[in-house]
C-alpha cells in the first residue's frame, strides 16, 4: 500500500514474483513492513545491519508498507476507530504509525523496514496529504531520495504522541 503520491525507487517492485518473495522473506513476527519513511527509531535489542529487516522501536512517515494476509483484519481495528470519529471527536492527531505500534505490542509482533527502503516520493510533486507541492532537499525534506534506513534515524522516542 502506499500514500497517494508514492513511487517505487525500482520498478522491479511492481512485479508480482518481487512482491512474493519480498513477504514469504520478511519475519514471521513481523505486523507491518514499512517500504518507505522518514523518521525511525530503532529497536535497540533486535538489529543486524547486515539483515534487510530492520526492526523498529517508533516510526512517523510511512508511505508505503506491506502487510500479509493473515495481519489485514488485526490492522484494519485502528484504521477504522480513527476514520469512525475518535480522533475528531477528541481532538487529538492519530496517525496509523502510531496505532501499529500499540497493536504490535498487544499482538506481540513487531514493525519492521527494509533496507534498503522501496518507495519514495517525486520531488516536486503534488502532496494530497499535505494539500502542497513536496520541496526540495534544500528546502527541508532531506529524506526524499533517501534508501537507506540508517541514514534517516531519529534517536529519540516521542512516546507524548497518542
Amino acid at each position: 500500500m502506499y500514500e497517494d503520491d508514492a513511487l517505487p525507487f525500482d520498478s522491479r517492485f511492481c512485479s508480482g514474483p518481487f512482491q512474493r518473495n519480498l513477504l514469504s522473506t520478511t519475519p514471521a513476527d513481523a505486523l507491518v513492513l514499512l517500504l518507505g519513511g522518514h523518521d525511525f527509531v530503532l529497536d535497540k535489542k533486535a538489529n543486524s545491519i547486515s539483515s534487510p529487516f530492520i526492526r523498529m522501536a517508533q516510526s512517523y512517515g510511512t508511505y508505503g508498507y506491506a502487510v500479509k494476509r493473515s495481519n489485514m483484519l488485526a490492522l484494519a481495528s485502528p484504521f477504522e476507530e480513527q476514520a469512525g470519529g475518535g480522533c475528531i471527536e477528541e481532538n487529538r492527531k492519530c496517525s496509523p504509525d502510531v496505532s501499529w505500534y500499540h497493536l504490535s505490542r498487544v499482538m506481540e509482533k513487531y514493525i519492521y523496514a527494509i533496507n534498503p527502503l522501496l518507495v519514495d516520493h517525486e520531488k516536486g510533486t503534488y502532496s494530497n496529504t499535505w494539500g502542497k507541492l513536496r520541496s526540495s532537499t534544500r528546502t527541508g525534506e532531506s529524506w526524499m531520495g533517501q534508501r537507506n534506513v540508517f541514514d534517516m534515524i531519529n534517536p529519540h522516542l516521542n512516546l507524548s504522541i497518542k
